[in-house]
């Protein structure tokens, strides 16, 4: 028999090591083939060890996110707080020189200077008025309304026959508000009841 008719009859060796439709050996198949695997088994604890470190790491990490995201609101509202008080006290500043020029004007004798004088005053005190109003600062309304503690200061009162009682008559200091905010009370004179008693009636 010729060596080619020896080869032929060799039986042919297959490598299943390269063939793509083999499965991949599961790490743990090899400790129970039935796919039931021992909880005390060491890869499979230190497999639940390690999913248990993940969920715990995944916890923290969002943890610190919303923590992160709430620190960030909180610094952005101190921060517009902030500014907001820092503008209500620079505003009431102004209102004072406000008020002071107001005084002015109304303490001067208007013989005594000349009319463009006392014009330039009122020119300066108009623009002031408009710059405020510009930036949201109104002039309370309380003039021969009902006294109300939430605008008004009382800081006296007053008998009268022509009001009924809890009625601002005077204004000693003009109150102001900042867009809907009161940042100055208004200070006034309220009006009371006649003592009918006191005056032998």
């Amino acid at each position: 028999m010729s060596n080619r008719d020896n080869l032929e009859e060799m039986p042919q060796e297959t490598d299943i090591s390269l063939d793509p439709t083999s499965e991949q050996e599961d790490p743990l198949a090899s400790h129970n083939p039935l796919g039931e695997y021992d909880e005390s088994e060491p890869l499979v604890v230190e497999l639940h060890e390690t999913r248990k470190e993940r969920d715990n790491f995944k916890s923290i990490a969002q943890r610190a996110q919303a923590d992160l995201i709430n620190y960030r609101a909180r610094a952005l509202d101190e921060k517009n707080e902030a500014i907001k008080n820092t503008t209500i006290e620079l505003l009431k500043k102004i209102l004072s020189v406000v008020d002071d020029l107001e005084r002015a004007i109304n303490l001067i004798p208007h013989e005594a200077v000349s009319p463009g004088w006392i014009e330039g005053l009122e020119l300066v005190q108009r623009n002031l008025s408009s710059t405020l109003n510009s930036e949201g600062v109104k002039r309370l309304d309380s003039l021969n309304n009902i006294f109300d503690p939430r605008v008004h200061e009382a800081l006296s009162y007053q008998e009268s026959e022509e009001f009924d009682e809890g009625i601002v008559v005077e204004v000693f200091r003009e109150g102001y508000e900042l867009n809907g905010k009161i940042i100055r009370a208004a200070q006034v004179i309220v009006s009371k009841s006649i003592n009918r008693d006191s005056q032998g009636i």
